[in-house]
């Protein structure tokens, strides 16, 4: 079944787009009237009119959409695959995770299952806003827990391999680190320390570790790394490369009592922020563990990027399931200032999807001083 997305190779221009758009919608409303059944004709009418964006009416259009054929609730099901049960009920609307006010504009209506299987576990349609308050962008209606961990047991099951990684992956993987680990050192340190043997290891400190790679390439750099991850890549890191892991579940997304204890000179948080259901606390956890001179490094989709801008509608980050909030710079700033917090630089990930950032952060020394006098 096609789901009509647009090839990131060939983006048009946003007023080709617009056009597009209308015609599509014509041509769709046009079968329509002529086929009510017409549940393809349905379909390019609820995509036509989010591009468009008639939030209201795409959202009816894809609801009824639901209704009239449940093949519509997982359009990445292979051909042939027996459809599985349309999601049934709702799941509570939550206010926004930095100020906790309720309501806002709807900036995306959708059917994620263009993007991510579903296999009835999540609710297809999904609707985006923002707050009035802070302009945080978030899910309107987060999938629950539980629905997340069906989704999470359903995806790990269809899983073909163990997933481990070859010597020619993991060694590419260590030097795509290797700017990252530069800044670090440059913004955290400078050089002295390499050159001081009294100097103790910093500690670095990173969430969403998967197989190590990271905190190998940061141990042969003279850190002291410690990672978290899931219990089978934290076995596998201990065991392969005698790293030391802690094993948590992050699929529901991360909890401020997750971080271990103590204090670190980095701290490096892979994702986790926009898919926790409190940041700002998560933050606030991740700030009093960091030492006087740390820094706090946040790999995240910022919403204002270029490459977000060039997807638009078709952003696949929009249909991440266990994603809560979209940031853009300024409404991050926002929630990091609520515990004190404040941006360094920002620069591209390197071992990462296209669009993705690394945002440096130091405790706000200013706002210490000005509480101080």
């Amino acid at each position: 079944m096609k789901t009509n997305a647009i090839p990131a190779s060939g983006l048009p221009l946003p007023s080709t787009r617009r056009e597009h758009n209308s015609q599509r919608a014509r041509n769709a409303r046009a079968r329509l009237h002529s086929a009510p059944g017409d549940t393809e004709a349905l379909f390019e009418l609820a995509e036509a009119y989010a591009r468009m964006e008639r939030h209201d009416e795409a959202r009816s259009a894809h609801r009824a959409l639901l209704r009239a054929d449940g093949r519509y609730a997982d359009l990445q099901a292979p051909e042939g695959e027996p459809v599985a049960t349309c999601f049934i009920g709702h799941f509570d609307s939550a206010p926004c995770p930095v100020c906790k006010e309720d309501g806002g504009p709807v900036v995306w209506v959708g059917n994620i299952s263009r993007q991510v299987r579903t296999w009835g576990h999540l609710d297809p349609i999904r609707q985006w806003v923002q707050c009035d308050t802070c302009e945080t962008i978030r899910v309107d209606a987060p999938p629950s827990p539980a629905a997340l961990n069906r989704w999470t047991l359903e995806t790990a099951g269809q899983a073909q391999s163990d997933g481990t990684p070859d010597i020619q992956s993991f060694n590419e993987a260590l030097v795509g680190w290797q700017t990252e680990l530069d800044t670090i050192q440059r913004l955290g340190f400078g050089v002295a320390w390499l050159n001081d043997p009294e100097t103790p290891e910093p500690r670095v400190l990173e969430i969403g570790s998967e197989w190590g790679s990271f905190i190998a390439a940061a141990q042969w750099r003279g850190f002291n790394p410690i990672g978290v991850t899931t219990a089978d890549q934290a076995a596998w890191a201990t065991a392969s490369l005698n790293l030391p892991c802690i094993a948590e579940d992050l699929s529901t997304g991360l909890r401020p009592e997750q971080l271990p204890a103590g204090e670190f000179d980095i701290i490096v948080l892979r994702h986790p922020i926009d898919r926790a259901e409190d940041p700002v606390q998560v933050l606030g956890a991740a700030a009093r563990r960091l030492a006087p001179d740390g820094v706090l490094v946040l790999q995240m989709a910022l919403h204002d990027h270029p490459v977000r801008r060039l997807q638009g509608y078709d952003d696949p980050q929009w249909s991440i399931p266990d994603r809560r909030v979209f940031f853009s710079r300024d409404t991050l700033e926002v929630a990091l200032a609520r515990v004190d917090l404040r941006t360094d630089q920002i620069m591209e990930a390197g071992n990462a999807a296209p669009g993705t950032s690394l945002v440096f952060v130091r405790h706000d020394d200013m706002h210490d001083l000005m509480a101080a006098e």
